[in-house]
């Protein structure tokens, strides 16, 4: 049985995650597998870093939104 990931190597794992998805989402932007995956490394990078690193302003991604009238 394995020891449980401490934080730092949850988000050394994650982080390498988000980095790799990225770099394919350049090559093929409708990768659906690639962007739930990605999906998930930022959502586990979050729940990581935690509501304190997004009121610091330290969080790296923002969601647009796009109003029409």
């Amino acid at each position: 049985m394995e020891a449980p990931m401490d934080m730092d190597q949850a988000y050394i794992l994650y982080e390498q995650d988000r980095m790799t998805c990225e770099a394919a989402y350049a090559i093929n932007p409708l990768d659906a597998d690639n962007l739930t995956k990605w999906g998930g490394a930022l959502l586990e990078l979050y729940q990581i870093q935690g509501t304190p690193q997004l009121v610091k302003g330290k969080c790296y991604f923002k969601i647009r939104r796009d109003v029409k009238n």
